[in-house]
């Protein structure tokens, strides 16, 4: 089998970039972070509702 070598544009780069900067923000998460993140979702977009 052949290797080619992928390139990603501009745009891809970026993204991929935002990506990891989000990953590495939350990675450090503990649970009072976390709850502190779920009400501020919860306030932007209201609850979720529970079946």
């Amino acid at each position: 089998m052949k290797d080619k070598k992928e390139t990603c544009t501009p745009c891809e780069a970026e993204f991929l970039e935002e990506t990891q900067k989000l990953v590495d923000e939350v990675e450090g998460y503990n649970k009072k972070d976390h709850d502190a993140k779920k009400r501020e979702v919860e306030a932007a977009f209201g609850k979720e509702d529970k079946k």
